[in-house]
């Protein structure tokens, strides 16, 4: 039996990672604009055609790795993230 664990496949980050990134990038982001900008797990789940529960796995992975920044309480009921500029040019 497959652990749930290693059934993610770097393309799904590396999807959420363009997702994030063209969310802040359009939103022209600066260095640390207001949380409240910042793209929801829904708004990164509509863009990867993932569940929100997907996405937000997904992303909470990235933000312990220090790929993306996450708000450290919900906003309206929901995560923001975001990813610093420096990050998205590494993308």
């Amino acid at each position: 039996m497959e652990n749930r664990k290693d059934s993610i496949q770097p393309s799904q980050t590396d999807q959420i990672l363009n997702v994030i990134s063209e969310l802040c990038t359009i939103r022209k982001m600066q260095a640390a604009p207001p949380p409240e900008s910042w793209p929801s797990t829904r708004d990164v789940a509509e863009q990867c055609d993932f569940t929100i529960y997907k996405a937000r796995y997904l992303l909470l992975k990235l933000a312990n790795k220090g790929l993306v920044m996450v708000t450290p309480s919900p906003i309206k009921n929901s995560l923001r993230w975001y990813i610093p500029e420096d990050k998205i040019k590494s993308i």
